[in-house]
C-alpha cells in the first residue's frame, strides 16, 4: 500500500512538473510572438507614415509647379503685350 502512495505521489509530481514546463514554454513562446508582432506593427506603421509623407510632399510639389506654370504663362503674356495689368 505504501508503494502505491509513493508511486501516485511521484506520478503527480512528474505530471505537475511537465504541466509547469508546458505552461512556461507556452508563456515564453507567446510573449516572444507578441513582442515580434508589436515590433513588426511598429515598423509597418513607420513605413506607412513615410509613404504618406512622401505622397504629401509629391502632391504639394506638383501643385506648386502647376501654379508656377500658370503664373509664368500670364507673366509671359503680359511681357509680350498680349495682356495688361488690368
Amino acid at each position: 500500500m505504501e508503494d502505491k502512495k509513493k508511486y501516485k505521489s511521484l506520478r503527480n509530481s512528474i505530471m505537475i512538473m511537465c504541466a509547469s514546463i508546458v505552461i512556461l514554454t507556452a508563456l515564453v513562446v507567446g510573449g516572444n510572438a507578441m513582442l515580434s508582432v508589436k515590433t513588426m506593427a511598429g515598423y509597418a506603421n513607420q513605413i506607412y507614415q513615410e509613404a504618406v509623407d512622401e505622397g504629401y510632399r509629391t502632391e504639394i510639389k506638383s501643385q506648386v509647379q502647376s501654379t508656377i506654370a500658370v503664373l509664368q504663362s500670364e507673366y509671359d503674356k503680359a511681357q509680350a503685350g498680349e495682356k495688361t495689368e488690368e
